[in-house]
């Protein structure tokens, strides 16, 4: 399963959620939609 926020590519395979931060133009500094999007895919794995 692949979902995908605007900075923010998530991917569940079985137990496994991969999280990758997609910000390249600012070298993936954290924002603050990144951060809640990051504790919500957390939440609901």
């Amino acid at each position: 399963m692949k979902m995908t926020q605007e900075h923010l590519l998530i991917e569940k395979l079985g137990s496994v959620l991969s999280l990758t931060l997609n910000r390249p133009e600012s070298l993936n500094a954290f924002s603050p939609e990144m951060i809640t999007g990051l504790m919500e895919s957390l939440q609901n794995a």
